[in-house]
């Protein structure tokens, strides 16, 4: 299955969901103590819909890119597409089960997160470590590109509708500090490549 068609899957379960989630408001438990208040879950649908489309912009963008990187690459020979294509596809697979953990581990009730020892002053660590990482799979060579704007936006988002979902599901207050985190995490997953290619470059040069 190619990404285009990936991406248009996407697209037609997303335009799905979107009708579920605006045609069908989220419940609450007690709605009469929230009644004429407006609370985080309230937002959760819009929030839900603008990540995935933005997720799913971001990523046909990637493959768009990375298939006119494969087709300049058959010009230099046919070994040399396949080494590409294996690495591709093995930091593709790498990206995937991280972006998957970090998800599931954001899910984790508070009690296996004392069992996994992500409370506590590791725990802004682990928010930067990973969403660095997530970002990183997503950084390109120019900062103010248009895709890299917009794959940051959707990482930050991400990050957002976990804590969204986390005061969703287990009645926590939403942590601003989390997503703070989160974005701090962009930041560095972005800068990276750039730091790493100011160095080649300096390598080069000597």
């Amino acid at each position: 299955m190619t990404g285009s068609t990936v991406a248009k899957l996407s697209i037609v379960s997303l335009t799905t969901t979107r009708k579920k989630l605006f045609t069908h408001p989220v419940l609450h438990k007690h709605p009469q103590k929230r009644r004429f208040s407006i609370t985080p879950v309230d937002f959760l649908p819009a929030l839900i819909y603008c990540t995935g489309q933005a997720i799913i912009v971001s990523t046909a963008l990637r493959f768009k890119r990375r298939r006119e990187s494969e087709s300049n690459t058959r010009l230099v020979g046919k070994s040399a597409l396949v080494s590409v294509f294996s690495r591709h596809s093995l930091f593709r697979l790498v990206w995937v089960l991280w972006l998957a953990s970090v998800v599931a581990g954001s899910l984790l009730p508070l009690n296996a997160k004392h069992l996994t020892r992500t409370i506590g002053p590791r725990h802004r660590i682990v928010h930067i470590v990973a969403f660095a990482g997530i970002a990183l799979g997503l950084s390109s060579q120019r900062l103010l590109s248009p895709r890299t704007l917009l794959a940051s936006a959707s990482v930050v988002g991400l990050g957002a509708l976990l804590e969204l979902l986390q005061h969703y599901l287990y009645g926590n207050a939403y942590e601003w500090p989390d997503v703070r985190d989160d974005c701090l995490g962009v930041m560095v997953g972005m800068l990276l490549p750039l730091l790493r290619r100011a160095v080649a470059q300096q390598a080069q040069e000597q």
